[in-house]
């Protein structure tokens, strides 16, 4: 199982090795998630790429669930893109680890951040926001950081097999690709109400790339991104089906507009 110090900054706050393991639904057990949100969890879904392993507890069926899981991914980093896509960062002191908690335009918690390290977070997160309340949210935080601290999440002694690596996102020098990493991670959680996104049963960021470089000003850039996308089946039979887009690796363009200090994203559309 990997083993990661808990630390701020330079100075370590705990004495203890704090372990985290690849597979998360053995972790944190459907039966101890249940107890805490007080709602029966009828089915867990792992997922895991190289860097990221999570864990979805379904509530009665696939449109309702809890994901917890972590990121080998700058903490700082991901508060910084959650504002960047307009979210406002807060913290709540009840939950005992550096952490943030990002809240959605309609003041509900969007999700909620544990820093391990500087380069690993855990992350809390529903769907639908009232799945379960504010209350219930922060209090399912509290017990996750005090089960990491405890060591309560080490009960197996088994290290799974590492899985295969996929490619990492190809980030370029542009100062935007955080929004679109975190955009489209919000896609694959299902955060993402508007229908053709709904449809991408998955999608992965596999290369970010500056386009139209020469035309950027201070509040509009392009990006060139290549997708690896899954989508619903039931989407064929859209005006266009599947949305325009094909199983496997699809190539978008995106957009980014600067408004009232804050960069936004705009429509994918196939050419520049």
């Amino acid at each position: 199982m990997a083993g990661f110090l808990l630390t701020r900054g330079n100075n370590p706050i705990l004495k203890k090795e704090i372990k985290l393991g690849q597979d998360v639904c053995t972790e944190f057990p459907k039966e101890w998630v249940a107890s805490t949100i007080n709602k029966s969890i009828t089915k867990t879904k792992e997922f895991s790429m190289e860097g990221t392993y999570k864990c979805t507890y379904f509530v009665n069926d696939d449109n309702n669930f809890v994901t917890l899981g972590f990121d080998e991914l700058n903490f700082e980093t991901q508060k910084r893109g959650q504002s960047e896509l307009g979210k406002t960062i807060t913290t709540n002191d009840k939950i005992p680890m550096n952490h943030f908690v990002a809240l959605s335009s309609n003041n509900l918690i969007y999700d909620i951040i544990l820093e391990i390290t500087p380069d690993l977070f855990f992350s809390v997160d529903r769907y639908p926001q009232k799945l379960i309340s504010e209350d219930e949210m922060i209090n399912l935080a509290v017990k996750v950081a005090e089960r990491i601290k405890k060591g309560e999440n080490q009960i197996s002694t088994v290290t799974k097999a590492t899985p295969k690596a996929t490619p990492r996102v190809e980030a370029t020098s542009g100062t935007n690709t955080d929004i679109i990493n975190n955009f489209f991670k919000s896609v694959s959680e299902g955060k993402i109400d508007e229908p053709m996104y709904k449809a991408m049963k998955s999608v992965e960021v596999i290369k970010i790339e500056e386009s139209s470089k020469a035309d950027w000003t201070e509040s509009w850039q392009q990006y060139m991104l290549t997708l690896d996308v899954e989508m619903d089946p039931s989407s064929a039979n859209q005006p266009i089906p599947y949305y325009g887009f094909e199983n496997g690796e699809n190539v978008r363009f995106v957009n980014l507009t600067k408004e009232n200090g804050q960069w936004k994203m705009g429509d994918l559309t196939t050419g520049p």
